[in-house]
């Protein structure tokens, strides 16, 4: 699982910041591209994003939350699967929210992996500026240069089973850093 990490420091405290990246209300304000959110069950929901003129229904389970610090989630679409990782955490100017976003891309997929890297990772900046502003004022930039890589130590990451977004299964850690100043890299 290939996975992007961005960060960004909100106007907010934890405890205020925290209900933003939990609370399906709050969602709609910071995640302009989610159209509906249909609850399935106990922490399990079936959202529906839109993107390029296509909707999409996603397969998001909560795996984990630990409040006002941590929510994890399991996403899936059609073969890809993916994990994604909100925290919030004291800074000395409101909270720092940091998203990361890890994906596995089905075979079906692999030469379309870079190209969805890049996009996921430009609508991860625009939400957490979005999530910035919605929070106070607006936030000169989304810190996050470089991909975490490979989750080969998660021990909850869930093993490969198609094209890893943006890299080759045996390209190592060092082929994962990269750049936004790089375009070949995600």
């Amino acid at each position: 699982m290939r996975w992007i990490e961005l960060e960004i420091v909100v106007p907010a405290p934890p405890e205020e910041a925290f209900p933003w990246v939990v609370e399906p209300g709050l969602l709609r304000e910071w995640l302009p591209q989610l159209d509906e959110l249909r609850p399935r069950g106990f922490l399990h929901h079936r959202p529906v994003v839109r993107h390029a003129g296509l909707r999409l229904a996603l397969d998001v389970g909560v795996t984990r939350v630990v409040v006002p610090e941590l929510v994890e989630l399991d996403v899936g679409w059609r073969g890809a699967v993916g994990r994604s990782v909100l925290e919030v955490e004291p800074h000395e100017d409101g909270s720092t929210v940091t998203w990361r976003v890890g994906l596995t891309l089905p075979a079906t997929l692999r030469l379309a992996g870079p190209g969805v890297a890049r996009e996921l990772r430009r609508i991860m900046r625009r939400d957490l500026e979005l999530l910035a502003e919605r929070l106070g004022e607006p936030h000169p930039s989304v810190d996050g240069d470089a991909d975490l890589g490979r989750a080969d130590e998660d021990p909850g990451a869930q093993p490969p089973t198609g094209a890893q977004v943006g890299a080759d299964d045996d390209a190592g850690p060092a082929a994962a850093a990269g750049s936004l100043a790089d375009p070949g890299r995600v």
